[in-house]
């Protein structure tokens, strides 16, 4: 299944692997992920395993989660 969600300002894309390094980036940061669960990620391979689950998910007819990336600069993209 893939999703894209659109407003006239932003964009919404399925997160996947290709986004590990701009996701480590907020996913160690603790004043960011405060009042998220189970971060902030002591390292980039806990963001590598988050990421290979939400890609994971997203393959499904009906995946159990749904992780999205903020899709900046008309970088829209399909799997």
């Amino acid at each position: 299944m893939y999703v894209e969600l659109h407003t006239a300002r932003l964009a919404l894309c399925p997160i996947r692997l290709g986004d590990l390094k701009t996701a480590h980036k907020y996913a160690i940061d603790p004043y960011v992920t405060k009042y998220m669960l189970f971060l902030p990620y002591k390292t980039e391979t806990y963001t590598f395993n988050f990421l290979s689950f939400a890609e994971s998910e997203w393959q499904k007819d009906n995946p159990d989660d749904y992780e999205f990336a903020i899709c900046l600069d008309g970088s829209h993209r399909r799997n």
